[in-house]
């Protein structure tokens, strides 16, 4: 009779421990497609309140918008593109850290698994002779910190 006392304790011992350390937001975590989010789901997931994982597929279109404000610039008109997934990858949310996972088990944060560069030149118009600058070519690279993720 003790050794299945001892047999059934360990195992309800361990799980307890599971449960207090991991706690039940783990357990509960669920992944939703980038392309069925709803506007509730990205909204919390952008305050950091959500407990969803949010997967991207190769090949998933992701419609970007940016806006700027301030002193000295302010978007005019749309400045909206689009930016494709070039492999899966995961996102999460841990408070005000943004967790990114390649496999959807292993999560760390983003920013120690990516490097890269923004960078911007003038360009001028082919039809303006005067070869005065007509616009802006900004340039975001962003890899893998690690070769072999790549």
């Amino acid at each position: 009779m003790r050794t299945f006392a001892s047999s059934f304790r360990a195992p309800l011992l361990v799980g307890l421990l599971a449960y207090a350390t991991l706690g039940s937001g783990s357990a509960s975590a669920r992944t939703v497609s980038f392309d069925r989010l709803s506007a509730g789901e990205l909204g919390a997931f952008l305050a950091g309140t959500s407990d969803v994982t949010v997967a991207f597929a190769k090949g998933d279109v992701i419609p970007v918008q940016i806006e700027a404000k301030g002193d000295l610039v302010a978007t005019v008109g749309d400045a909206s593109f689009a930016v494709q997934a070039q492999r899966d990858f995961y996102l999460r949310r841990d408070g005000d850290d943004v967790l990114l996972s390649i496999d959807g088990v292993k999560f760390a944060p983003l920013l120690d698994q990516i490097h890269g560069t923004l960078s911007a030149q003038a360009s001028g118009g082919s039809s303006d002779a005067s070869g005065h600058v007509d616009h802006l070519n900004v340039l975001l690279e962003a890899w893998l910190a690690t070769p072999a993720d790549r």
